[in-house]
């Protein structure tokens, strides 16, 4: 008799909303959910913290770059809010947290998006893409040039993806017909970056006119090949100890894009005056900004300036000196920074990516 007054009060408990869980729902089940649907925005989102093996041409340059791996950055996460229940309730249901962004694109070459510290989704950001030398990383790259660093002090999304290994285990960029894909892979790197552009500026708010690439060595000359070949994308690159085509016939931009070449004077890997590689020559620092001066239309000569500049610790004082090309069209530069006394692998101050930052920052697409 008990067990039967028993059951009817139970019963018309639960028809009152006064007793929780007679829906039958397995306890913990709504925290499961959640939990599931957070998994992506848990993970860590680390670059490609592989070490690949340094240009064998200078000894120097693996001790230098390594100590810059990519620094993680967290994922946004949304906030758990209490949603309302039926009246008489005291408890409150989580609400399923939104799916965190896609941070790595790429494929079977996948690359990690690196975020500004508080990145704020809303906002529009510029993107850098940073290009690794002939048998380095990405990620050692992005270090070795202070662009990791950066992002905790400046806004901007960054990208440091890693180019395919050759024959005799080197990551390289398929640039120019003097660097680097010296086995014939034929491997479309232009195809591959500006694919990962297009795709990130699909998942985040990307700002159109600033779309930056800063490469070092081989990196660089890929920074060339992508200013030849995908004007239309690239507002501004960087090219440290790099080079463009050797031929006006291999670079056509259908759009103006403003280039910095950053040369150490006494470079014997890419060196200052050109040289070749295998037999195939490529142009020096200062043929490769006249070239670009010509292909922005600039109609002045390349020009020394009074601005010095200290990027780099192994050298005293203020040992860059800058060059322009005169009479660029208005927002385009063609510039030279030359690093007097320096070798291909300098050892860059926190100035070096402050101070090439700001100059991306005064270089958007017109």
């Amino acid at each position: 008799m008990l067990r039967y007054i028993g059951l009817i009060l139970m019963i018309g408990l639960c028809g009152s909303g006064w007793v929780m869980g007679c829906s039958g729902e397995t306890p913990g089940q709504e925290t499961n959910k959640a939990d599931g649907s957070s998994k992506a925005g848990r993970e860590s989102g680390t670059t490609d913290g592989s070490t690949g093996a340094t240009d064998a041409s200078d000894t120097t340059e693996k001790s230098l770059q390594e100590g810059g791996p990519a620094e993680s950055v967290p994922v946004e996460k949304g906030p758990t809010e209490p949603v309302p229940v039926e009246k008489g309730s005291t408890e409150s249901v989580p609400v399923e947290k939104p799916a965190a962004k896609k941070r790595i694109f790429g494929g079977k070459r996948p690359v990690t998006i690196q975020l500004p510290t508080g990145y704020d989704s809303s906002k529009s950001l510029p993107l850098l893409v940073v290009l690794h030398g002939y048998g380095a990383s990405g990620a050692i790259q992005a270090g070795y040039l202070g662009f990791t660093g950066l992002l905790g002090k400046q806004k901007f999304l960054m990208i440091a993806p890693n180019g395919t290994v050759d024959p005799t285990g080197k990551r390289f960029w398929n640039a120019t017909t003097a660097c680097c894909d010296f086995t014939k892979t034929n491997v479309n790197d232009v195809a591959y970056i500006t694919g990962l552009i297009k795709d990130i500026k699909a998942e985040y708010l990307v700002d159109a006119k600033r779309v930056f690439v800063v490469g070092h060595s081989n990196g660089g000359f890929m920074a060339y090949r992508l200013a030849c070949d995908a004007s239309d994308q690239i507002a501004a690159m960087i090219s440290l100890a790099g080079a463009t085509n050797n031929s006006k016939l291999l670079c056509n931009p259908k759009q103006k894009v403003s280039v910095l070449q950053i040369h150490g004077t006494r470079d014997s890997t890419i060196r200052y005056t050109g040289g070749a590689n295998f037999g195939i020559r490529y142009p020096g620092a200062e043929e490769s900004v006249k070239l670009w001066g010509g292909y922005n239309g600039c109609s002045g000569a390349l020009k020394a300036t009074t601005t010095t500049l200290d990027l780099v610790a192994n050298l005293p004082g203020a040992e860059t000196t800058v060059k322009q090309v005169a009479g660029c069209p208005a927002g385009i530069n063609a510039d030279l920074w030359m690093i007097q006394g320096g070798g291909h692998v300098p050892r860059p101050l926190v100035k070096f990516a402050e101070q090439t930052w700001a100059w991306f920052q005064n270089h958007p697409k017109p």
